[in-house]
């Protein structure tokens, strides 16, 4: 997101404006969970960790409900359970 504001004009020094610790526990935790699942998929069956790591829609979307009051509508409701669905085939496949 920074980027592309830059590429409009704003500064990034005003975008990122305080925000450097969050981005950089926000850039630890997202690189961790990708270590973790390339981890699951050498020691583990492929389907079920594939399966686990599409179910992070669903987590997202409880902690966008929950945490953020953000208001959900029926598109992300139906994507969601689309996702959830996907996760299932996977872990039956």
């Amino acid at each position: 997101m920074p980027f592309f504001m830059r590429a409009e004009g704003v500064p990034l020094s005003k975008v990122m404006k305080g925000e450097y610790r969050f981005g950089f526990f926000a850039s630890l935790f997202s690189m961790s969970s990708y270590v973790l699942f390339l981890y699951a998929l050498t020691h583990g069956p492929v389907g079920a960790a594939s399966a686990i790591r599409e179910t992070s829609v669903l987590f997202a979307l409880g902690i966008s409900v929950v945490i953020l009051k953000e208001p959900v509508g029926l598109m992300r409701w139906t994507a969601c359970g689309l996702a959830f669905m996907g996760a299932v085939l996977l872990r039956i496949a």
